[in-house]
């Protein structure tokens, strides 16, 4: 076990208020959800391996450091990221497709998912043989993570501009769809900004730096309890916005 390495990310964990473990409650509780519900709705698959996923991610730093290869944790948590980003892609686009229900939105997500597959593809074919340098291929991670993440917000506008069309009570709690739309909706609308700026937050103020990873990972555990919360509800994930008009 790498003692020092595992003292600084209990350090990193007090600087950013313990919100890393939140964070895991959050992904347990969603996974947890995601496995009573499995049987009766259909789409809870697609959420269990998205919430398994995030839960490994988050874990990967503390295995790699007790069994003694924390020096491979940059590398790992960076391709990680990227790999969970396209899980993520493909989750909600195999979730928005279902809700749609609409031939345009089929296209445009079976469109999304082949090019960011290309890019993906691209990067292990590019990348990784020819051991670019470290800035490149964070670039490269920041440029195909905040394009998804700008792909998705764009999905939860589509949501809402068809809720409010549709009907005027806004605030549709017993809509499980409405719960999800709304934990990604706020988790993407905070961590595009971060990615964009994260450097510059880095380089201004630590303490900066730190607090927004800290509202970062408590939006990112709002999104597992929504999916946790709509599971709940009983209801079909994908009900009630079937829109002809797309």
């Amino acid at each position: 076990m790498d003692y020092k390495e595992l003292q600084n990310h209990l350090d990193i964990s007090r600087r950013i208020y313990f919100t890393d473990f939140f964070l895991l409650a959050c992904m347990l509780i969603a996974i947890i959800a995601c496995i009573l519900f499995l049987k009766e709705e259909k789409y809870g698959f697609l959420f269990l391996v998205y919430s398994i996923s995030a839960f490994t991610l988050m874990n990967d730093d503390y295995v790699l450091i007790f069994s003694n290869r924390a020096g491979l944790l940059e590398k790992f948590v960076l391709y990680g990221n990227l790999i969970f980003a396209y899980v993520e892609l493909v989750v909600f686009s195999l979730f928005f497709r279902a809700l749609f229900k609409s031939a345009i939105i089929k296209t445009i997500t079976n469109t999304a998912i082949g090019l960011f597959s290309m890019a993906l593809l691209f990067f292990f074919v590019y990348y990784l043989p020819g051991h670019r340098i470290h800035s490149e291929i964070t670039k490269f991670s920041d440029f195909f993570i905040s394009s998804e993440l700008l792909y998705l917000f764009g999905f939860c506008l589509t949501y809402y501009y068809n809720l409010v069309r549709r009907s005027s009570d806004l605030l549709q709690q017993s809509s499980p769809s409405f719960w999800i739309v709304t934990g990604l909706f706020i988790y993407t609308l905070i961590i595009i900004p971060f990615f964009m700026l994260d450097t510059e937050i880095r380089n201004t103020s630590r303490k900066l730096d730190d607090i927004a990873y800290a509202i970062h990972y408590i939006t990112f555990g709002f999104l597992f309890l929504a999916i946790a919360k709509a599971l709940f509800i009983r209801k079909s994930l994908t009900q009630n916005m079937n829109s002809g008009d797309y």
